[in-house]
């Protein structure tokens, strides 16, 4: 018997080092002539060119990634002993007795927290009136604040909700120095939403200083200026626009209160971040990371030489942007999406609107599948037992690094113009914005910009409209329908005098002087499916009306791939407007499909067959359909160019694409047949 040798395999001999020159060349050999920048490069909203694939170099020159996580610049995270954040179950019923008992409903579920979505009375979204005391009473009676947090979000109503919380809490048992939790309370972000703010630059500090020193003896654990980064994204913006301004109102009230003689060491513990995650997950991992080191960097420049900056907390709240009232469940899909980005990427909490909160008051089983995402994600897949998932990894690494230049740029642009005040007041930020919001606008209009069951693969039978109970929602749309408008400002001004009047906080504004005022050109928040919303709105409403949904008939004949192919298209394209679609099998002869068509009552009839032999097949269908279904619509699927005027001479009213505008043409279609009122 041979004895037996220990061989050491080396895996560099077998495996040499390939260069970069290398890979790129072997990619583009089995593009086969394709141009790599346009075929695989991902040319983002940000305006980042995302590479198809990262090597080792592309983290090479970058300083900070010896950092561990739990130390600054926390790019890393927040902890060095692993993931963890608190589940916050967001709650936007309408009553404040079932808002309460889904409140503990969700504590008993797993929710480690809760947020309330608080409102005005007579404003038509979903959320507690909190306007009365004995509602915010109501409201946190039983609720365990010693071992669980508690949230407001009442936007440019926070600081009325937070008097009334307090004033709450002292009626009860509970001792308000244990209580934890937050309010959205930022008036930039009212200033930049709702377009104005009363009191000047300098009131609007004062009122800020006061809230925090007074909140720091009386709510010592509880977050009371919560920067609302997240209404850069739901207007349209890019992740760096979400980051850049975020810093700048940052910079802009650490700025303001120092120098109105506010200590920033008390400060800190009472501030948070918020910001919206949205469905571009790669980019909103690499968001998290990047936001929190660029934000330690402006709280370093503040607070001076050997004064260590204290890991801001940040909160994540899955976008309202991306979410759609049809198909609702892939709602599900793009909270998920969200919610493991913002664990991947370290948010200290995270909240998921329910997934039919955009259309109707949240049930029970809407707010638990909201949580159970995060519990699954936490127990079952252990996203939070890793400090920093991302680290080491080139992409997350480079996206990261790439997101934190252009931000700090934008950033020192923003202060270059005087900051935050002066951005807001001459329109750049809404002028910026509204660069990125309009390239989205035009992608989801072409479908470019894909919404799984909005503008893509729509279920053309679903109906929306039973179920929306929301007025406001179906008034939002279709703007042609009576509305009561409600004006924030002086709403705003009359709950400020009317709730903190004689309340704790009620010295708060008692030397400021009403007449003067901060305005702003304010942002457009919108939702990405809501013009096709709009569109499927009016056909049910049509519908409705007439009692017969608008018909399209796939007038299928020749090619069998081709005309199966563009049948799929046409179904997809025109069930975005909730068209019904009469399709079938196809047709031998031109008189069977004619008849075909005239038994659906078809309003729109679309050829569907190869380019080659539509002149020939509408020359011969037109004139049958013209005499039988004289107010039908005759459209091609395609675009052969060779034959457009001819098929045009011979009938063909319009041509749907890919390059076709679907909004643009849908909305014409539906015009065509008056669905849409005449203005």
């Amino acid at each position: 018997m041979s004895e037996e040798k220990n061989v050491a395999l080396d895996l560099l001999e077998e495996f040499p080092p390939v260069s970069d020159e290398a890979w790129r060349a072997a990619v583009v050999a089995d593009l086969k002539g394709g141009d790599f920048d346009k075929k695989l490069l991902w040319h983002t909203w940000e305006g980042l060119r995302v590479q198809p694939y990262y090597r080792d170099g592309a983290i090479a020159e970058l300083d900070y990634l010896e950092s561990l996580p739990g130390v600054a610049p926390y790019h890393r995270g927040h902890s060095s002993t692993g993931n963890a954040w608190s589940i916050v179950q967001e709650i936007g019923l309408t009553a404040a007795s079932q808002a309460n008992a889904a409140a503990k409903e969700a504590l008993e579920g797993g929710a480690d927290a809760v947020c309330f979505v608080s409102r005005p009375a007579d404003v038509g979204v979903h959320g507690v009136n909190l306007q009365s005391l004995d509602a915010m009473r109501a409201l946190i009676q039983g609720l365990p604040v010693y071992r669980a947090a508690i949230h407001f979000r009442g936007g440019a109503f926070a600081l009325p909700h937070l008097a009334n919380f307090l004033a709450a809490v002292k009626a009860g048992k509970a001792d308000p120095t244990d209580i934890q939790g937050s309010v959205d309370y930022d008036p930039l972000a009212t200033l930049v939403t709702v377009g104005e703010a009363s009191g000047s630059r300098e009131q609007m500090f004062f009122e800020v200083a006061r809230v925090v020193e007074q909140s720091a003896s009386l709510l010592p654990q509880f977050r009371v200026l919560s920067i609302q980064g997240g209404a850069y994204l739901e207007a349209g913006g890019s992740a760096v626009q979400e980051i850049a301004f975020t810093l700048a109102a940052l910079a802009e009230y650490l700025q303001g209160l120092r120098s109105g003689g506010l200590d920033l060491s008390l400060l800190l513990p009472r501030l948070q971040v918020q910001f919206s995650v949205g469905s571009t997950y790669f980019m909103e991992i690499a968001k998290m990371r990047a936001a929190r080191m660029l934000i330690s960097r402006v709280l370093e420049a503040f607070l001076g030489d050997g004064v260590a900056a204290p890991a801001v907390p940040i909160v994540a709240r899955g976008a309202d942007f991306n979410k759609a009232i049809y198909d609702p469940h892939t709602n599900l899909l793009r909270a998920t999406t969200e919610a493991m980005a913002a664990a991947i990427g370290g948010a200290n909490a995270m909240m998921l609107a329910p997934f039919d909160a955009s259309y109707r008051t949240p049930n029970a089983m809407s707010l638990r599948l909201a949580r159970n995402i995060q519990l699954l994600l936490k127990h079952e897949a252990y996203l939070d037992k890793v400090a920093d998932p991302a680290a080491g990894a080139y992409l997350f690494e480079s996206l990261t690094d790439s997101l934190a230049k252009e931000a700090w740029t934008l950033f020192q642009k923003v202060e270059t113009m005087g900051g935050f005040f002066s951005a807001a007041a001459n329109g750049f930020l809404k002028e910026d914005i509204s660069v990125v919001a309009m390239k989205k606008r035009d992608a989801i209009g072409s479908r470019r910009y894909p919404l799984l069951g909005v503008n893509q693969y729509p279920n053309a039978a679903e109906a929306a409209l039973p179920r929306v109970d929301c007025e406001s929602t179906v008034s939002e749309l279709l703007p042609n329908q009576h509305t009561v408008a409600v004006e924030e400002v002086e709403l705003l001004a009359s709950l400020r005098e009317g709730y903190l009047a004689g309340a704790v906080l009620g010295d708060v504004l008692a030397a400021l002087d009403k007449s003067e005022s901060q305005v702003a050109v304010p942002l457009q928040t919108f939702r990405a499916a809501e013009a096709y919303e709009a569109l499927r709105l009016r056909t049910e409403q049509h519908a409705a009306r007439t009692g017969v949904a608008p018909t399209v008939f796939l007038f299928k004949m020749g090619d069998v791939a081709m005309r199966q192919a563009r049948a799929g298209f046409v179904s997809n394209f025109f069930g975005c407007a909730g068209f019904a679609i009469s399709d079938n099998l196809g047709f031998s002869s031109v008189e069977g499909a004619v008849a075909a068509a005239v038994n659906a009552k078809a309003d729109i009839v679309v050829f569907c067959s190869s380019d080659d032999e539509y002149l020939p097949l509408v020359q011969q269908a037109s004139p049958l359909l013209r005499q039988q279904l004289p107010q039908c619509q005759l459209v091609v699927a395609g675009y052969p160019k060779d034959a457009l005027d001819a098929l045009s001479a011979a009938g063909v009213q319009d041509f749907v694409h890919v390059r076709t505008v679907a909004l643009e043409s849908l909305g014409n279609f539906q015009r065509k047949m008056g669905i849409v009122p005449q203005q």
